[in-house]
């Protein structure tokens, strides 16, 4: 199996297994090179070692990162486990039994975030997309509602930064946002909103959601204007917006990182001290938001409203 090279986060990974990501010219020196190992039996489990961090989804999902002698292990009990040498630099990729076309799904989400938080980088759990140089973020928990607002922004001319990981760039009093895979995967509820692009755009991820294919934004990075938490209502035709202060903006930043579960001390202090620098740079606002489908017209225009922002120009927010 030959290696291709691909750009997401900021990083250049090369990989053996094909991901749905930008790619990057071979002259690029990967930070991360990601070699298939062979397939798992289906009783596998996590290996013995130190348990660094375990996160339980439900349903039997989640994930453990456990040291052991040669590096660390990230086992997925659903899908497989990747396993990264002490240096960081490459990692072996091992699926369960019917799992293959499901493993690229960690490795363009999952691992990435685990690796650069172990580099030391906090990342945040959060779809976002941008206007010229200006970005907005949406954040929360899984169906919270940050996809779908992220393809009805882009849906109305927005250019789609990253869904479900965003890795910050620190600038001096701000923000800068890295580009993510260019994809978006709409859950079952909100699969009607692809029909607002392109046929040519759709098509459906290895995990059965309608996948969006959207077009690569430009090389800069935007500056991140405010993060948004969604609060979806059914009750509520009016978006309402709830600015939160400085403690709540850090407190709700630390429980909606990509990465939860530390059972160790150090990248708990990194995080906080990581979000606690977001908090103060950007404006953090929760927002009801009057849900669908079907969506109000204006809905983009509201919420790019909250940011100080328009499809058009930015306008000042503070």
């Amino acid at each position: 199996m030959s290696f291709s090279s691909y750009c997401l986060y900021g990083l250049c990974i090369r990989s053996e297994l094909p991901l749905t990501a930008p790619s990057a010219p071979e002259s690029f020196a990967p930070d991360l090179t990601v070699r298939c190992g062979g397939g798992l039996p289906a009783t596998a489990t996590a290996p013995a070692g130190e348990v660094w961090a375990k996160a339980d989804f439900g349903n039997g999902f989640g994930v453990q990162l456990t040291k052991i002698e040669s590096g660390w292990s990230l086992f997925y009990p659903q899908t497989g486990e990747v396993r990264l040498a002490n240096d960081l630099r490459t990692a072996t990729a091992h699926a369960l039994p019917g799992k293959d076309a499901i493993l690229p799904l960690l490795l363009i989400g999952s691992v990435p975030a685990w690796w650069l938080n172990l580099r030391g980088e906090s990342i945040l759990h959060a779809s976002a997309v941008a206007v010229g140089d200006e970005a907005l973020a949406f954040i929360g928990a899984s169906g919270m509602g940050k996809s779908t607002l992220a393809t009805l922004l882009c849906s109305a001319g927005a250019t789609l930064i990253t869904d479900d990981v965003l890795r910050l760039q620190s600038e001096k009093e701000s923000f800068r946002c890295h580009w993510g895979t260019g994809e978006l995967r709409l859950r079952a509820n909100a699969a009607s909103l692809s029909e607002l692009f392109p046929p040519a755009c759709v098509s459906r991820s290895a995990d059965g959601r309608s996948t969006l294919l959207l077009p690569a934004g430009k090389s800069s990075l935007p500056r991140l204007r405010a993060i948004l938490i969604p609060r979806p209502s059914r009750e509520h035709r009016e978006l309402v917006a709830h600015p939160q202060s400085l403690v709540q903006a850090s407190f709700h930043l630390n429980g909606f990182a990509r990465v939860l579960g530390w059972h160790v001390d150090e990248p708990r202090r990194q995080q906080f001290t990581a979000f606690a620098r977001v908090a103060q740079a950007v404006p953090v606002v929760e927002v009801t938001v009057p849900w669908g489908p079907p969506f109000p017209p204006d809905l983009p225009d509201r919420l790019f409203a909250v940011a100080g922002m328009t499809l058009g120009e930015t306008a000042a927010l503070r």
